[in-house]
């Protein structure tokens, strides 16, 4: 009976630290996953920011230049609302003053009234 009880001992103890060794691995994988997923977050955030940071500035730029050429065409048209006009209004391409000429009369106008001219 003695015999017995000095092999169950070997074994018993071989059990504790197998299960000692697999629960000490588990919660070194656990807490590895932990820093691992958190900093992989940290790192989204970032890098997330950093690339909104850069469209929206590319979008200002964009804005900025696209509103720069619509106003150069306006003023080359002559139908921006900041251009001046003779103070009897614009002409046609003969010179004389078509059936718009009131309509444009009373816009000029309304928009004189806006700006405070």
């Amino acid at each position: 009976m003695n015999r017995r009880n000095e092999d169950e001992a070997p074994t018993k103890f071989r059990q504790q630290v197998i299960l000692l060794s697999v629960l000490f691995v588990l919660l070194v994988a656990a807490v590895t996953w932990m820093v691992v997923s958190h900093s992989q977050k940290q790192l989204i955030e970032f890098k997330s920011l950093k690339i909104a940071e850069i469209v929206a500035r590319q979008s200002a730029e964009a804005r900025s230049a696209y509103a720069d050429l619509a106003v150069g065409k306006l003023n080359v048209d002559g139908s921006s609302p900041f251009t001046r006009f003779p103070p009897d209004g614009p002409s046609g391409p003969s010179g004389e003053r078509g059936e718009g000429s009131e309509v444009m009369g009373e816009n000029r106008e309304r928009t004189n009234d806006r700006t405070g001219v």
